[in-house]
């Protein structure tokens, strides 16, 4: 069968990918960590027009800093207390517009962002005080201390706006699941030679799944398939790992209109559905 559908944008980098985040307008920021995993570096682009906003761009402290959040203008970061410890400390917020950090609080720790709004803590004390900043242009116009049931009361507005949010992860079946059954055998793909469970998202006329075959005793190749159902078509196939040791998942999801996914640790292939 003929592949019909070619990526929208591929990224490839010299580092390994480390995580990705999306904004709501789908600015996706790629954080990079050098050979030795300990140099952080951040890239912006924005998917929409394919420009690549933010490269290679690092901090003073180049591994000691890690993104609580993503916005279509900011990046929040934060540091750690040393590198091999997960306690973060202190906001940064990063202009994306103005390549630079337009203002920072080392005393207090992210919790979320809700409609240009910033909740955070205290840090460094048993009985943690809540605050609730406003931003307005990058400026902070406002900073309320806040009690504990206004914060739980804000933060479940925050998950509800995330259960109506346009992001599909993938579900997880197995080879019973007719199907996949099905598609994988039109497919000429030796059932027999896949292991472990398979990813899926469904999505318009496409089923899109991930498996792991068997290439020998101890090592697997991870694709993935994009069928479209009403043309019984394939119209993607990619690998997006050869000769892993171990079976690996969470390495494709669909946001708006774009299927994201990850191959090996150095390359992103992005799909306009």
């Amino acid at each position: 069968m003929i592949f019909s559908k070619k990526p929208y944008y591929r990224y490839k980098t010299g580092r390994q990918i480390w995580r990705l985040l999306l904004s709501e307008k789908s600015k996706l920021l790629i954080e990079e960590r050098g050979g030795d995993k300990t140099e952080v570096f951040f890239n912006i682009i924005d998917v929409g027009t394919k420009t690549l906003l933010l490269e290679s761009l690092q901090l003073e402290e180049m591994q000691w800093a890690g993104v609580d959040h993503l916005t279509d203008k900011y990046i929040f970061f934060h540091k750690y207390v040393k590198p091999d410890l997960p306690h973060h400390v202190g906001i940064m917020l990063y202009s994306i517009e103005d390549k630079k950090i337009i203002w920072k609080d080392e005393n207090r720790v992210f919790e979320f962002f809700i409609d240009n709004r910033i909740c955070c803590s205290s840090q460094g004390t048993f009985e943690k005080l809540h605050f609730l900043l406003k931003i307005d242009e990058g400026n902070i116009v406002e900073d309320n201390e806040i009690d504990l049931t206004t914060f739980h009361r804000i933060r479940n507005e925050k998950n509800q706006q995330e259960l109506t949010s346009d992001y599909l992860f993938p579900e997880v079946t197995d080879i019973s699941d007719e199907r996949v059954e099905k598609i994988l055998i039109n497919n000429k793909i030796d059932l027999n030679r896949i292991a472990g469970d398979i990813e899926f998202i469904k999505f318009k006329n496409y089923l899109i799944l991930t498996y792991h075959v068997k290439v020998s005793e101890d090592l697997y190749n991870c694709e993935l398939l994009m069928f479209d159902l009403e043309k019984e078509a394939k119209v993607v196939s990619e690998v997006l790992g050869n000769n892993l040791k171990t079976l690996f998942f969470d390495s494709f999801f669909i946001k708006g209109n774009f299927l994201y996914l990850l191959k090996g640790k150095k390359e992103i292939a992005i799909y306009d559905l």
